[in-house]
């Protein structure tokens, strides 16, 4: 049992890849559970496994998901869907138990195909998880009840009614098949091992689905199974540390997120996920990390696990212990890297007389190596067709498996065509092919030309001149020619950028043009310099072979770099030197108006109309609310409106009179003094006669 248990889990850490890479957007994957519902779940199933496995399902889905929960007994319904890791799908499970007192798997399939009715889009993955614990026995026709004539592992059943029965559930798994929906059939507990035709019966909707039958009897393998069918569905591996009290992750780069999960029987989750001493999670928001939650089902005994998420997770080691109790943690991680097929070594043509060579290897979806379980890539094997051979290659970890096939192909116009699959022996594998189409050429005597490299500039931006490179081959070249740029002088390698840095050349492309610009114009501003060396034109590792004759092509570099000038520097901050300006006048003007000579803070202006006994200061309480008297500068008659007879101007500790030279003014001391219209200094309490009309004299209080 033990052997058969360890075999099975190691065939589901095979599905890690079984998934293409995900589409951009739309559905990742599109999932029917469909649970079984018989009384006879109660026996076979006491620890409620089943539930169980459903409920890892719909916390390791996320919005890109879709999954449905249904269930199966005398008929079929559909319980809930929508997307994953909703709230909706764990409430619903908790109301699914055994009531039913038969087991139509046909009723059970036929319900999971209306879950695929649309066509599916490209990049969705479309799964039935079916979970059972017993063998096939549907209701009498026209009936809710069952019996032994129904029970299609029993002798009492005719061999026609078996047949007609046991098409029934083929018919409906073809349905599933037509809609690309594989079928994972797990079947729980005693039961079913016992159920013979029964399984092979569910083993035929798997095959003919593209799907897997997996046996599942031991309640603590129940959490890493079911990860393992998960991370299959999404593709993306599986970590498995060895069970202990504190275990590492190593977290692939590029992950888009990973999840954690713990076997537990607890209902708390005494673990700490941390990174270099800091806790998970790692300070990001709710709705960049999750968890832990603990799942139980309380069956014969409690059953469960926990389940952390973090989105794009820290590359590089993580520590999960625990932080109370004693003994070791049974951990899985998966890491959202997703998987594809990688080839590389044979380029657009071979020459004559060389062998095709190349390799190939599983990557993540951004091409990255990952690393995968032993166990995992000791089934896969690649096969790389070419022409009528093909080589078939086991796969090698992170490095790159090549291949060789040896003997030298014919030149000819038609192109030859490269296959590269990959499988799996137990075919828990399913990435897209790879087919690359190149062509054997004779080898083509080919030359270029390149005008001579000339400039003269400032270090300025963009593109300080350009020349043209010309190839003179045969008139018919049947495949693309690469070369590469490169340059001779170390100071013009380090300072000048020629783009683009790689050329190709086709039948109908000979000519081509290359810009030069300074790679960091801002430090060499102020400097002066020659440029020599050459401008040097090379093939391609994968063209050099398809050519003959020279294999290197230069042209002379005459460049000059002058250093900029004030009147250059100048006109490129001219923004920036006008913002100063202005703020410097600001600046200027804002210090002159504080160092100003001003009134002191209670000087007063009074007047009064001649002939009237008292002196009018109304104006002046006025003025003194908006702060008027700490200004330079007085005039009166006070008001916006009036016109001024006289100014009052501050000069240090005193002020200066200035009458308009229409209005005379008079100092009433001394007496008889001829009215003054050009300015002098007054002194305070001084008082002034003004046109015959007023008074006018200033305080200091």
């Amino acid at each position: 049992m033990t052997r058969r248990l360890h075999t099975l889990a190691l065939l589901l850490l095979l599905l890690v890849t079984a998934a293409p890479v995900a589409a951009s957007d739309g559905t990742r994957l599109r999932v029917a559970v469909v649970l079984d519902v018989s009384l006879s779940m109660k026996q076979y199933d006491p620890d409620k496994l089943a539930t169980l496995a459903a409920r890892l399902i719909a916390d390791l889905s996320d919005q890109r998901d879709h999954v449905t929960i249904m269930t199966f007994g005398t008929g079929a319904k559909t319980v809930v869907a929508g997307s994953g890791n909703s709230p909706e799908l764990q409430k619903a499970l908790d109301g699914i138990g055994p009531t039913d007192k038969c087991t139509d798997y046909a009723a059970g399939f036929a319900q999971a195909a209306q879950a695929f009715s649309a066509a599916a889009p490209k990049g969705e993955r479309r799964l039935v998880v079916f979970l059972t614990d017993g063998e096939y026995q549907p209701p009498n026709e026209g009936s809710d009840s069952c019996d032994d004539k129904t029970r299609f592992d029993k002798t009492v059943i005719t061999e026609a009614e078996r047949k007609r029965l046991g098409g029934k559930v083929l018919d409906a798994a073809g349905a599933l098949a037509a809609r690309k929906a594989k079928v994972f059939v797990v079947g729980l507990g005693r039961g079913f091992q016992a159920a013979e035709r029964s399984r092979a019966l569910l083993s035929q909707v798997a095959q003919r689905t593209g799907g897997r039958l997996i046996l599942a009897d031991d309640p603590n393998r129940v959490p890493e199974l079911f990860t393992d069918v998960f991370a299959a569905l999404v593709g993306s591996p599986v970590q498995k540390p060895a069970a202990a009290p504190a275990v590492t992750l190593d977290v692939p780069e590029d992950a888009a997120g990973m999840h954690v999960i713990v076997r537990t029987d607890a209902a708390e989750a005494p673990f700490t996920l941390t990174r270099s001493g800091q806790s998970f999670p790692f300070g990001k928001p709710p709705t960049e990390a999750r968890g832990p939650d603990v799942r139980l089902e309380r069956g014969k005994r409690p059953r469960g696990y926990a389940v952390t998420w973090l989105a794009r997770p820290p590359a590089g080691p993580m520590q999960l212990a625990r932080s109370s109790g004693s003994g070791p943690l049974s951990v899985w991680a998966i890491y959202d890297v997703g998987t594809a097929l990688r080839f590389e070594g044979v380029g657009a043509g071979v020459p004559d007389g060389h062998a095709v060579k190349g390799s190939v290897r599983l990557v993540g979806r951004s091409g990255s190596p990952v690393r995968r379980d032993p166990s995992y890539l000791g089934k896969v094997r690649f096969r790389v067709t070419l022409a009528d051979r093909t080589l078939e290659l086991p796969a090698r970890g992170k490095d790159a498996q090549p291949f060789d096939f040896g003997s030298a192909l014919a030149a000819r116009d038609a192109p030859y065509l490269l296959r590269v699959t990959a499988e799996h022996d137990d075919g828990f594998l399913d990435v897209e092919p790879v087919e690359h189409s190149f062509r054997v050429v004779h080898r083509l005597p080919a030359v270029i030309t390149i005008d001579p490299v000339r400039f003269d500039s400032m270090a300025e931006p963009g593109t300080i001149g350009t020349t043209r490179v010309r190839l003179t081959a045969p008139e018919r070249v049947p495949v693309a020619l690469g070369f590469m740029l490169s340059l001779s002088d170390d100071t013009a390698r380090n300072d000048l950028r020629f783009e683009p840095a790689g050329l190709t050349f086709d039948e109908r492309t000979r000519e081509a043009e290359v810009r030069i610009s300074f790679a960091d114009p801002k430090a060499l501003r102020w400097d002066a310099k020659r440029y020599g060396g050459e401008l040097v034109v090379t093939p391609a590792p994968e063209t050099a072979p398809l050519l003959s004759g020279e294999s290197r092509f230069s042209a002379p570099i005459d460049g000059t770099l002058r250093s900029w000038t004030l009147l250059r520097w100048m006109r490129e901050h001219r923004v920036a030197l006008g913002l100063g300006l202005g703020v410097l006048l600001l600046l200027i003007w804002l210090v002159g108006r504080a160092l100003a000579a001003k009134f002191p803070a209670k000087a007063r202006i009074h007047y009064v109309e001649i002939g009237s006994q008292f002196p009018s200061d109304s104006l002046v309480k006025r003025y003194a609310k908006r702060g008027a008297y700490r200004s330079a500068r007085f005039r009166f008659p006070l008001g916006k409106k009036s016109k001024p007879l006289v100014s009052f101007v501050a000069r240090g500790q005193s002020f200066e009179v200035r009458p308009e030279p229409s209005a005379g003014l008079v100092r009433l001391a001394p007496e008889g003094e001829d009215p003054r219209r050009a300015p002098f200094t007054g002194r305070w309490d001084e008082r002034y006669r003004l046109a015959d009309r007023f008074e006018v004299w200033l305080t200091r209080s």
